[in-house]
């Protein structure tokens, strides 16, 4: 055992330290008189924990400042809204984030033309959109003899997208306001073709044909 007082070690069992005098406690059965270490708690967050922490706090700041909130409707509604290639949703709709930037935007609904477009989306700014749908016209061609090839190709000179379409006659074609050039064949007749068929919004255009034959 060790004198408390100078710390020099001394016999078992003495009474007093012969180097200072220090009276010395008579050693315990159960043990050392000495009071076992305390025990060191652990701190509540390991630096890991707080470094998780901080990298979660910075995505979710980055995330709230930099994603706007939008809302769609469409003239009608119920169409398909698909943004950046993904599927979104039916119009109208409400509270969609997106990130700042550009996006594209397509618009689909039965009856009515695709609309496509890139649409900037600005930081600190409400975005409440409506999208006006553009009703298909209606070209119905017929021929004598049927079963022949129907190709329409929208003619720029008018402006507006390009728009092609290929059928069979008796044939009921939806495409957009716009003048087009048409063309009907069949093997063994003459081609029919025409450059100024106009198609309106809503609205049926009709063309019956005759074709005549090879010689």
């Amino acid at each position: 055992m060790f004198c408390p007082n100078c710390g020099k070690e001394v016999k078992e069992g003495a009474k007093f330290c012969p180097y200072c005098g220090k009276q010395l406690k008579a050693k315990s059965h159960l043990g050392s008189s000495l009071a076992p270490p305390p025990t060191r708690k652990s701190p509540l967050f390991k630096p890991i924990d707080v470094i998780l922490i901080a990298i979660l706090v910075v995505a979710v700041t980055i995330y709230v400042i930099s994603t706007i909130s939008v809302n769609i409707t469409t003239d009608p509604p119920s169409a398909s809204l698909s943004i950046d290639g993904n599927l979104v949703g039916s119009t109208p709709i409400s509270n969609f984030k997106l990130w700042i930037g550009t996006h594209k935007f397509e618009l689909v609904r039965e009856g009515y033309g695709v609309y496509e477009k890139d649409i900037y989306i600005a930081p600190w700014t409400d975005h409440n959109m409506n999208f006006v749908l553009e009703k298909l016209g209606i070209l119905l061609v017929f021929s004598n003899p049927s079963g022949a090839e129907v190709r329409i190709t929208r003619n720029l000179l008018f402006g507006g997208p390009s728009f092609s379409d290929t059928a069979f006659t008796p044939a009921k074609i939806e495409a957009p306001d716009g003048e087009y050039d048409l063309e009907i064949s069949e093997y063994g007749y003459e081609t029919y073709s025409s450059r100024w068929v106009s198609v309106h919004s809503g609205r049926t255009t009709t063309v019956d044909v005759v074709l005549e034959r090879h010689f």
